[in-house]
């Protein structure tokens, strides 16, 4: 997911020679997120519902949540459950910014060169015991 636009010749080659090859895997799903922000791939999105109103494709009306879902690069996978930021920060830094709406965040001190399965593993732990909400108030 992002944008292709500036990436070199040889780059998008090797991109393009990747998809080729595992297009027909099934399994396991690699995203991989080159040369991508949040707030250009919303833009992005609004430009092609706005390109399709202009061209009489889709009305106003029919401007819904799932539409607007419908033109994001995450368009085929599942909601986001979990974003894991490490070193330390404490700031989403223009990433997934529609996507984790509802998403659980959890950060470490840990870099990412450091962070082992021992850490991944710790944070799917610390996952698993929180109160999901999806936006409502705790009851609690």
């Amino acid at each position: 997911m992002g944008s292709r636009d500036g990436l070199p010749k040889n780059v998008q080659e090797k991109m393009d020679n990747a998809v080729q090859k595992t297009k027909d895997n099934t399994g396991i799903i690699l995203n991989l997120a080159i040369n991508y922000g949040g707030q250009a791939e919303i833009l992005e999105a609004v430009k092609k519902i706005a390109a399709e109103v202009k061209n009489g494709l889709l009305s106003i009306d029919e401007i819904d949540l799932k539409c607007f879902e419908s033109n994001l690069y995450t368009k085929d996978l599942p909601p986001l459950d979990l974003l894991i930021r490490t070193g330390g920060d404490r700031r989403i830094s223009n990433f997934m910014l529609w996507q984790i709406a509802y998403a659980e965040i959890w950060n470490t001190e840990i870099y990412w060169p450091d962070f082992s399965s021992e850490f991944f593993l710790q944070a799917v732990r610390d996952f698993q015991k929180r109160d999901r909400r999806f936006g409502g108030l705790n009851t609690k």
